[in-house]
């Protein structure tokens, strides 16, 4: 639509996989937005989740790796992260507080995976319900970000590839190349400021961080992947 930015064409189509009834139930209405930018769907099993995941079905996925099994589910993250056609879909890990506390010592998962896990946003199911609605909303913020830079980088890319073409086109791209590049910019720090305040919202509760969210260090594990492809 003419005139619309990144932020009115991002759409959050959101996945829960793995979670058991209760926690479903208890969870899924905090992630909704009166804005519609959320689409829920839920998923038992890896398999029908990652071929939806290709389908384009789904571009975020809130997964309790605890319930479906540690190494089975990291592997199945891996798997999607690494493939080039699905990259760009963002995890949020969820479970008991303790269990979110121990997955840097989790022998079952492959220990590339512990480190990734460092980075990745994560969600106590098990915090006072008021920090459980306040962190499904960073979360579902987070997410957001994610898929206005992903929508950057691929007008971004689009245009560096226009600039093989013949001479002439920085008259008609330069322009949307600045923006896009601006949009980047807007995207990261966006995300930066949810992580603060997120930081300083958590902190200020004592509580222990339900959203892991070192967006810096997560853009920059999937930076190669769109600047492998320009």
């Amino acid at each position: 639509m003419k005139g619309s930015s990144l932020f009115d064409e991002a759409h959050i189509k959101l996945a829960f996989l793995g979670l058991r009834a209760e926690d479903l139930e208890l969870v899924q209405n905090f992630f909704e937005r009166e804005d519609g930018k959320v689409s829920i769907s839920t998923f038992k099993d890896l398999k029908s989740a990652r071929e939806a995941i290709i389908r384009e079905e789904i571009n975020s996925v809130v997964i309790d790796i605890f319930n479906i099994g540690e190494r089975n589910a990291a592997n199945f993250i891996k798997r999607i992260r690494e493939s080039r056609r699905t990259s760009t879909v963002s995890f949020c890990l969820c479970g008991k507080e303790t269990q979110l506390e121990s997955l840097e010592n989790l022998k079952s998962i492959p220990s590339d995976m512990r480190k990734r896990f460092r980075h990745y946003y994560k969600f106590a199911l098990d915090a006072r319900i008021e920090v459980v609605k306040k962190n499904a909303l960073y979360v579902t913020d987070l997410f957001i970000a994610d898929a206005v830079k992903v929508l950057a980088f691929d007008e971004y890319n689009t245009l560096i590839r226009a600039f093989r073409e013949p001479v002439g086109l920085w008259d008609k791209y330069g322009q949307q190349l600045i923006l896009a590049c601006a949009t980047i910019i807007a995207a990261c720090i966006t995300a930066t400021a949810i992580y603060l305040s997120s930081s300083n919202t958590k902190g200020n509760q004592n509580s222990t961080p339900a959203a892991d969210t070192n967006h810096s260090m997560q853009l920059m594990e999937r930076k190669s992947d769109y600047l492998s492809v320009i």
